[in-house]
């Protein structure tokens, strides 16, 4: 599943992001990532594997950085936002005085 994400306030500024059904993804996908990107005229991407990505294809990731921007997630590392798990305290903002105090402390 691919999709094509541009901002509120400025749909010039796209993402890509796309999802593999493979295991591990490889060069052929990766130029397949990349072709779609050049068609939609995107220069960044996010691409969300099961698994992993071959050492090859990361290696082609990393030379292509200057121009074409890809962040890459493993699936499980997606399933679990931490900002509502049960050890994150509960964030405030903090009153004027409090402020204060706090930063006399």
């Amino acid at each position: 599943m691919d999709t094509l994400v541009s901002k509120r306030d400025d749909i010039t500024d796209q993402i890509m992001a796309f999802f593999s059904k493979d295991q591990k993804i490889g060069v052929t996908q990766i130029r397949e990532f990349f072709s779609k990107m050049e068609q939609a005229n995107v220069s960044r991407a996010i691409v969300v594997v099961q698994e992993n990505i071959t050492a090859y294809a990361k290696k082609i990731l990393q030379e292509s950085a200057p121009r074409i921007n890809v962040e890459q997630f493993q699936e499980e590392e997606l399933l679990v936002n931490i900002t509502e798990h049960v050890l994150v305290p509960k964030h405030e903002v903090l009153s004027e005085p409090d402020k204060i105090a706090l930063l006399k402390r």
